[in-house]
């Protein structure tokens, strides 16, 4: 019985951790973009229409993520927030939606769900899905954001 007892605690202690291990995140590159003004402009209306339609907020001023175009938030959310924002990488952007480990919640499935069909409707064809995710690899060193300059 005891042991049968303490294979059960191994067994519900590793269930319990694996499923913490996840990362809630999708993610959407649009190449060949990043000097084109006019689908820049198009994209960041999108995003904004979807953060709009979750009640994100604009935290764009906040981001130290380098050559951040925008950054908006799931406000008065202390843990596993929605994350949206769009970063330029090479010359194409990246779009990022996150919301914290563990399994995935129903404002993130919302928020996967709206990205979707606004990358759809807006970009079809035009994006993929990079596998694996564009990682943020040169974080603003200063408490300001830093813009991509030039035109």
């Amino acid at each position: 019985m005891k042991r049968f007892f303490v294979i059960s605690l191994v067994v519900a202690t590793a269930a319990l951790l694996s499923s913490c291990d996840t990362i809630m995140a999708s993610q959407y590159r649009i190449t060949s973009v990043a000097t084109a003004k006019t689908e820049q402009a198009k994209l960041l209306e999108s995003l904004a229409r979807v953060a709009s339609r979750l009640g994100l907020k604009d935290v764009t001023a906040t981001s130290t993520v380098k050559y951040t175009l925008v950054f908006y938030s799931q406000p008065e959310v202390k843990n596993f927030q929605v994350q949206l924002g769009a970063r330029m990488v090479g010359d194409s952007i990246v779009v990022d939606l996150t919301g914290g480990f563990g399994p995935r919640t129903a404002s993130f499935k919302e928020a996967e769900k709206e990205l979707l069909e606004e990358m759809n409707r807006s970009f079809a064809g035009k994006y993929e899905i990079p596998s694996p995710y564009v990682q943020i690899r040169e974080p603003n060193q200063s408490s300001q954001p830093t813009r991509p300059t030039g035109g």
